[in-house]
């Protein structure tokens, strides 16, 4: 695996680890293009929701499939747990959502673990990691490829059900952008 893909899965890979390893078996298979629900349309933009049911993310208007150079940004990540992947060509922006499984710890632990790794991986660049809240953490970083940048911006989001790892990476949109895209993220409510 090259530099790229090995940073690419670093925020998944960092979930599952701090999960204990690998995924738990409430892992859903990914989700094709053909199995993710139909967004929902409004004024103020759109909702996407995850093949599993479990998050629903608002976005801005123009999210669709995922053409393969953008897809290209995912290579290397385990396309099992992945349960959401839609772009925007128009700000090219990726965002995914990744199921890390069931929790094996509690939230404070478990986000204070996933911090440290996020603060501890080479390679990365601007990394900032918030103080968590009940069922969330958020944290983003960039790092150089080719001469250019790439950019990540993702919101842990945690319950009893399972942990979701939702992001947003981008080579030309910068982190309050993506920060932005984010924020739009959240557990289904039950």
């Amino acid at each position: 695996m090259n530099k790229r893909n090995l940073l690419s899965v670093l925020s998944l890979s960092a979930l599952l680890a701090a999960c204990g390893g690998t995924a738990e078996t409430s892992v859903v298979a990914g989700a094709s293009d053909a199995s993710v629900p139909a967004a929902a349309t409004s004024a103020a933009g759109q909702q996407l929701v995850s093949s599993d049911g479990a998050v629903v993310w608002q976005v801005a208007e123009g999210f669709g499939e995922l053409p393969a150079e953008a897809d290209k940004l995912l290579e290397g990540m385990p396309k099992d747990v992945l349960t959401l992947r839609h772009h925007h060509s128009g700000s090219d922006i990726t965002i995914y959502v990744g199921q890390a499984g069931e929790p094996k710890q509690a939230a404070d632990a478990y986000f204070a673990k996933l911090a440290e790794m996020v603060k501890a991986a080479p390679g990365l660049d601007d990394v900032v990691v918030d103080a968590p809240a009940a069922d969330h953490l958020a944290y983003r970083f960039s790092r150089s490829e080719n001469g250019g940048s790439l950019n990540e911006s993702c919101k842990v989001l945690y319950s009893a059900g399972g942990i979701y790892h939702a992001c947003a990476v981008s080579p030309s949109a910068d982190l309050a952008e993506l920060d932005a895209v984010v924020a739009g993220a959240a557990l289904k409510a039950e």
